[in-house]
C-alpha cells in the first residue's frame, strides 16, 4: 500500500496562464451532457466478478502513472482560496478540452476553468488556480479534472476530494498515489469486436463496495450498449477485478468508445473515469 501522506511545501513552479475562452464546440448528442453520462438503467444487471489476476500484486499497467495526475493538492487537504493546483498530463494530443471543476460534494459547481491544451505539454508540471467562495466552513468539495475529445466524448477523469476554508490555516497534504485508478484490460485497444458482445474486464483501486458503470458509445455520443461493473472485493486490495459483459447492437462497423468510470450518486458528476477506443461489428 502507498505510504501515508505527510504535510509537504508546494513545488512552485512557474504559471502558464489558460484561456479562458472555449473554441468553437462541436454539436454534441443530447443523450451526453457535458458533465455527466446519461444514468444507466435499473435494469442493468451486476455481474459477479472473476479475479483473472493476483490483484494483490500490481500489475504493470497499473504501475503506468493516471494519464491526468492531480499532484495537488492532496486527499485531505484543507485549503483557502484561491486554491492554487499543480496538475500533469500524459494525454499529449492536441484539440482537446480540459475541463478544471471545483465542485460541492453534492455535486454543485463551485468554480470552472477551461484549460488551454496546447499550453500544456505533455509530462510537464501544470500550475493553475481557482477562486471560490463558501458559506459554510469546512465544505467538503472535489476538484474534478476532465479531458474531451473534440466530439465532447469524455476520455479520462480524475478527482482529489479535499476541505474549503473561508478562513483561518490550510493544511497542504501532497498528492497520493499517481498509479490509474480504473484500467481497462480487456478489450484491447482498437479490437475489433462482433458478435454483439463486449466481454470487459480490468481492475480498480476504487472502493469495492459499489460497482463501477461501462457504457459504450458512439462517434456522436449515443450509448449503445451499458452494464454494471461488478468489482470483486475479496482481496485486501490495493487492486481489485471487475468484469461486465456489455450486450450492443450495431448495422455496420462502427468507432465506439468505451467508458468506465464512477460517478458521484447524488449528481451523476463523473469522478474517475477511463476509456478505450473499439471497434464494433455486427
Amino acid at each position: 500500500n502507498p505510504p501515508q501522506a505527510t504535510p509537504t511545501t508546494r513545488l512552485t513552479v512557474s504559471p502558464v496562464t489558460p484561456t479562458s475562452t472555449r473554441p468553437p464546440t462541436p454539436t454534441r448528442s443530447p443523450a451526453l451532457s457535458a458533465t455527466s453520462l446519461p444514468t444507466i438503467a435499473p435494469s442493468a444487471t451486476l455481474p459477479s466478478a472473476k479475479p483473472l489476476v493476483d490483484s494483490t500484486v500490481a500489475p504493470k499497467s497499473l504501475l503506468v502513472l493516471d494519464p491526468i495526475q492531480i499532484r495537488a493538492p492532496g486527499p485531505g487537504s484543507q485549503v483557502l482560496s484561491p486554491l492554487v493546483l499543480e496538475l500533469k498530463f500524459a494525454l499529449g494530443e492536441a484539440g482537446r478540452y480540459i475541463f478544471l471543476d471545483l465542485r460541492a460534494a453534492d455535486g454543485m459547481l463551485l468554480a470552472r476553468k477551461l484549460l488551454d491544451r496546447q499550453r500544456m505539454p505533455p509530462g510537464e508540471i501544470y500550475q493553475d488556480h481557482l477562486d471560490f467562495e463558501i458559506a459554510l466552513s469546512p465544505t467538503a468539495a472535489y476538484i474534478i479534472v476532465r479531458v474531451e475529445s473534440d466530439a465532447g466524448l469524455p476520455l479520462a477523469v480524475n478527482s482529489v476530494k479535499i476541505e474549503l476554508l473561508a478562513a483561518g490555516t490550510a493544511w497542504l497534504l501532497p498528492g497520493d498515489w499517481q498509479a490509474k485508478a480504473i484500467d481497462i484490460q480487456l478489450p484491447a485497444p482498437q479490437a475489433e469486436l462482433h458478435g454483439g458482445l463486449i466481454e470487459l474486464s480490468g481492475l480498480t483501486r476504487l472502493d469495492p463496495a459499489a460497482p463501477l458503470k461501462a457504457q459504450v458509445l458512439d462517434p456522436a455520443g449515443k450509448v449503445i450498449g451499458q452494464r454494471l461493473a461488478g468489482i470483486d472485493g475479496s482481496n485486501s486490495g490495493p487492486f481489485y477485478p471487475f468484469t461486465a459483459q456489455i450486450p450492443y447492437q450495431v448495422q455496420q462497423p462502427t468507432n465506439a468508445l468505451l467508458v468506465v468510470y464512477r460517478d458521484l450518486p447524488e449528481s451523476g458528476e463523473l469522478l474517475f473515469l477511463a476509456s478505450q477506443p473499439l471497434v464494433l461489428k455486427p
